[in-house]
């Protein structure tokens, strides 16, 4: 018997442990931040867990989960999961092999939403004249001031702060960039690296200075640097390429008919 209930994602901690072992890539950050925000079901067969799933407040399916006892189910709980909960359509990393395939052979239409850049090579850093600083809580007000996706979402600002996960850059004494080195998930030691530069200071080659500056830190600091950048943002598939990252990966949407 098939029983999909509410539940938490505390709850289902260790199986999500198995989902993300179980990938060949790590998790993608935006992903990983909506799942911090959405709503979770566990899945059971004849009283005994199998898996999960994970839906945004728009019905968007972010995770789908079954232990290896119960893969010959992933589409009759699909199919559950799809009348039950009303699904409109599923964010789907391509190296997800269960959940990509079941989507392709379902026929639901697909969309690119995003390169997953986890391969990269030693590159060079560019030689500046910035130098830089780690945030501190004063910074907080100027942070949430900036109308940019880097600084989302505003509330895990102080916690970055605290963790020493943002970087000021100055050229001479105005700030000029940002970096961002943000934990994916707590109890792995992958990175997501982004960066903002100011306005005053683009085109001058420093967005590239920092996203090498901020890998070459993960680096050496025995941090593992991943990222990913939206399918026409061509300014940042560029920085993020030079600095020696290549994407094989990507992250789609597929439609629910």
């Amino acid at each position: 018997m098939l029983l999909i209930s509410e539940s938490k994602l505390f709850d289902i901690n260790d199986l999500r442990t198995d989902y993300l072992n179980s990938l060949p890539f790590f998790q993608d950050i935006w992903l990983e931040l909506m799942i911090r925000k959405a709503l979770c079901y566990e899945i059971s067969f004849n009283k005994l867990r199998a898996g999960y799933a994970i839906f945004s407040s728009e019905n968007i399916l972010l995770e789908l989960y079954l232990d290896k006892n119960s893969g010959n189910y992933y589409r009759q709980v699909f199919k559950h999961l799809t009348g039950q909960l009303q699904i409109t359509a599923v964010y789907c990393k391509s190296f997800d092999a269960a959940l990509y395939s079941h989507c392709s052979k379902m026929h639901f239409h697909r969309k690119l939403i995003g390169y997953l850049y986890r391969d990269y090579s030693e590159s060079e850093v560019m030689n500046t004249i910035l130098s830089y600083r780690f945030a501190d809580q004063n910074d907080l007000e100027f942070l949430q001031q900036q109308d940019d996706e880097v600084f989302e979402p505003k509330e895990f600002l102080p916690s970055l702060i605290d963790s020493k996960s943002i970087i000021f850059f100055y050229d001479h004494n105005s700030i000029a960039a940002c970096g961002f080195m943000t934990r994916i998930h707590e109890n792995w030691n992958y990175y997501d690296i982004g960066m903002w530069v100011h306005p005053a200071f683009r085109k001058k080659g420093y967005g590239n200075y920092v996203f090498g500056f901020l890998k070459k830190f993960c680096i050496e600091n025995s941090m593992i640097p991943l990222c990913g950048c939206g399918c026409d943002n061509e300014i940042s598939q560029k920085i993020i390429e030079i600095n020696g990252f290549t994407s094989h990966h990507e992250l789609f949407e597929f439609k629910i008919k």
